[in-house]
């Protein structure tokens, strides 16, 4: 059976590699995930990002 590779939702299209010391098993305990995640302007951007990148894939 094969395992699931976690994605990284801040780096689009890009596994998680567990980058941050305090993250170990994926970016559901990731700290800087966490903290995007909870900041309001910092979540805006990073879906602004996500919606423009989405953009250029389907261009």
């Amino acid at each position: 059976m094969a395992k699931a590779t976690a994605m990284c939702p801040l780096r689009l299209d890009q596994p998680c590699t567990l980058c941050h010391p305090d993250t170990y098993i994926g970016p559901q305990d990731c700290p800087t995930v966490a903290m995007v995640m909870d900041d309001p302007l910092l979540r805006d951007a990073w879906l602004e990002a996500r919606r423009e990148a989405a953009g250029r894939r389907t261009a």
